[in-house]
């Protein structure tokens, strides 16, 4: 039956789906992490190992419950109560038959301090369980070590720790920088602000000083012109006084004058009446 070309972009479209589906596809966690997880069961563990760090990603270390729980959130949605995916931990090929054996993060190299175990795990079976995988066959995606060559599981990549440090540490820097800019900006400003409060204080202060000066000189000249005033008036009085007196003096001496100059004329006049007298005396004999 000849296919219509309907048909046949429906099947590319879906063949192209699953083709993508079946790329490890990256999600995020609630606590802001994000995993490159891969569902199919296709990788032992040096393999799924392998596979993050050709993305410079690490097999997941879960360190913590708060971790673990937000990881199982994500996982849930795709997969159900359980799935077989590889994480990052080993025992170093321990070959003790103990429960208590210390397990290690491969990419960090620190020593596991939290676990998520299944019941009777770490179990060592045949003594050739050395990686730990969360476990299908156990609900809430517990834990269970296994041989690390031979079963075929997902697997589950995170950032790795290195890049996570730095990016901490970046952070970390950016934050003290921040910080520091903040501190140091508002310390400008408080600086600034002191600076204005102390100038606007200082241009207060010339200012008083000015007006103070203003008042003191007004003070000094409306004195100075009423002393200059007052002397003047004293000098004016003094000297009219003394235009007084001297005026005085004046018609004294010609009231002096013209009374000597009434006798003399009078004496004059008398003498020339007996004068007169005489010669008349003398001509009439």
């Amino acid at each position: 039956m000849i296919l219509s070309r309907l048909q046949i972009l429906s099947l590319s479209i879906l063949c192209c789906g699953l083709i993508v589906a079946a790329v490890p596809q990256w999600q995020n966690s609630t606590d802001g992490r994000q995993y490159l997880i891969e569902g199919d069961q296709n990788y032992n563990w040096f393999k799924a190992f392998h596979e993050c760090a050709r993305r410079k990603l690490q097999l997941v270390e879960i360190d913590s419950k708060e971790k673990n729980q937000a990881l199982i959130e994500v996982l849930k949605p795709l997969f159900g109560d359980s799935h077989n995916l590889w994480i990052g931990a080993n025992d170093e090929y321990n070959r003790d038959k103990d429960f208590k054996r210390p397990f290690y993060w491969s990419s960090s190299g620190q020593p596991m301090t939290f676990s998520h175990w299944s019941s009777n795990n770490p179990g060592n079976d045949q003594q050739d369980e050395h990686c730990v995988h969360m476990w299908k066959s156990k609900p809430d995606y517990q834990w269970n070590d296994h041989h690390c060559d031979t079963p075929r599981f997902g697997f589950v990549c995170e950032e790795h720790h290195l890049k996570a440090d730095l990016t901490k540490m970046m952070a970390d820097k950016r934050k003290t920088a921040t910080e520091t800019s903040i501190k140091l900006y508002e310390e400008y400003h408080r600086q600034q602000k002191l600076m204005m409060e102390k100038l606007e204080n200082s241009l207060k202060e010339i200012q008083n000083i000015e007006t103070e000066l203003k008042e003191q000189l007004h003070n000094i000249h409306t004195k100075l012109e009423f002393d200059i005033n007052h002397a003047l008036a004293q000098h004016q009085r003094e000297a009219n006084s003394v235009v007084d007196d001297r005026t005085k003096a004046i018609r004294n001496v010609f009231a002096d004058l013209t009374g000597a100059t009434t006798e003399i004329s009078m004496s004059v006049s008398k003498e020339m009446e007996r004068v007169k007298t005489v010669y008349d005396d003398i001509f009439s004999i």
